[in-house]
């Protein structure tokens, strides 16, 4: 029966020898512990590269997680939108009988509900019962307020 042989796995020897155990795979043992040497590098390496990559994972999933979470969370102009729309049809249901405070008619158009301060002016009386009117759409809005007919009104009121 005749012996393998092989190749020395150090890339500066590359020298064909018959090895004397299986798992041997150089020819010297300075070639030996070169190949030895480079094994461990390329372990390390690769355990680094999968250190890395299970970090990057990590760090993706809290990124996803986090992105999540924030589109749980409302931000206050949505509580503000929600406050406000629920307020005005307040407005609109208790002033339900009554005429339009700027030009005192009744229709069948929509009515808003009109603040005699705005929103934009004076944020702190936003929800003020005091300050919001039943008003019609063209007062309101194409009039911007109609405050000239809604001054002497919301006195009289």
């Amino acid at each position: 029966m005749r012996k393998p042989i092989r190749r020395c796995k150090n890339p500066d020897c590359r020298e064909w020898f018959p090895p004397r155990f299986q798992n041997e795979w150089w020819c010297t043992p300075e070639c030996g512990v070169v190949v030895g040497i480079a094994a461990r590098e390329k372990k390390r390496l690769k355990e680094r590269q999968e250190a890395e990559s299970k970090r990057k994972k990590e760090v993706q999933q809290e990124r996803r997680h986090h992105k999540i979470r924030k589109l749980e969370v409302k931000p206050l102009s949505y509580f503000h939108s929600k406050a406000q729309a629920a307020f005005n049809t307040y407005i609109r249901t208790r002033d339900a009988e009554q005429p339009c405070i700027s030009c005192g008619r009744h229709h069948e158009g929509k009515y808003d509900a009109g603040h005699y301060r705005t929103r934009g002016a004076s944020p702190a009386t936003r929800y003020d019962e005091t300050n919001c009117h039943k008003q019609c759409v063209p007062c309101n809005q194409h009039l911007s307020g109609n405050i000239e007919n809604y001054t002497p009104n919301l006195i009289e009121k």
